[in-house]
């Protein structure tokens, strides 16, 4: 190998420098080689004491405890120069708050053969786009395909839902946004949940309760599919009031009040229910 003057030491010196402080303090071992530093350069920097170990295929270029950026660096660039953070860890690095995860999310394309590392998720995948990838800083995926894939990566469907609900809910994406990243997913056991909540938050749903409203009014909804007028009135006729209410519409009448029955898909019912209460419209 080449004797390498003073001034090329300093040059690599300072490029590693800037290099590692963009990158919360990790280099990985292929960044430090194309930069001209040995296998045998990297090892006594941490024989020296000045740098650890972060794993296999990354230093920390500190002694300090590593923020949890540099968990993130360390993940992608362990796993290969293909991957980047995923589902809910990218959510976290967009600036999602009031949710936790013990673990690194980490996509990789089925062909890149990634590397499996040690408190990181390696999920393959082929809904890897390149355009969903956010390539200046960390590489971590745009907050709407990384919504759809941690909704499809969650434990249970309530959580599923709620890494739907929460970046839309704090502006990080939009629910025209993941209508988009949803469409793009053909085959999954959640693509029912997904779709869903989806085009619940397209109609205006912020929160769970919503979507749990909207769910259980769909429900209720296709329980009276198919019945013929008949049915309806018997079903009608087992409508429960309750109590008072008869006895506040009438008050609010005598008083010169205009009454209304707000429905969201049960006029029927509704109108049944204006006769016998008197209310003014529906």
């Amino acid at each position: 190998m080449p004797i390498q003057s003073a001034a090329d030491r300093r040059r690599r010196r300072q490029e590693i420098a800037v290099l590692a402080d963009s990158q919360s303090g990790v280099l990985g071992r292929r960044q430090l080689y194309a930069h001209g530093w040995t296998y045998a350069q990297v090892e006594a920097q941490i024989h020296a004491g000045r740098w650890r170990r972060a794993g296999d295929m990354t230093v920390i270029t500190h002694t300090g405890p590593p923020s949890r950026q540099a968990w993130w660096w360390r993940a992608v660039l362990e796993v290969g120069p293909t991957s980047a953070i995923a589902g809910v860890t990218a959510l976290l690095a967009a600036g999602l708050t009031g949710v936790t995860d013990s673990h690194v999310h980490v996509a990789a394309p089925k062909s890149a053969r990634p590397r499996h590392v040690p408190g990181v998720v390696v999920h393959e995948t082929r809904r890897l786009r390149p355009d969903d990838i956010v390539t200046v800083g960390l590489p971590r995926l745009r907050p709407a395909p990384a919504a759809v894939l941690a909704s499809l990566w969650a434990p249970s469907e309530r959580q599923a839902a709620l890494f739907l609900v929460a970046p839309v809910q704090q502006r990080l994406t939009s629910a025209s946004d993941l209508v988009v990243a949803a469409s793009r997913v053909r085959r999954s056991p959640r693509r029912g949940l997904l779709h869903g909540v989806v085009a619940d938050l397209a109609g205006g749903a912020e929160t769970l309760g919503e979507l749990d409203f909207a769910a259980s009014f769909r429900e209720r909804l296709a329980l009276l599919k198919g019945l013929d007028e008949q049915s309806l009135v018997r079903i009608a006729g087992t409508l429960k009031v309750t109590e008072g209410a008869e006895h506040l519409i009438g008050t609010l009448k005598s008083l010169g009040y205009k009454t209304a029955i707000l429905s969201g898909g049960f006029t029927f019912f509704a109108q049944i229910l204006q006769q016998r209460l008197g209310i003014d419209y529906v």
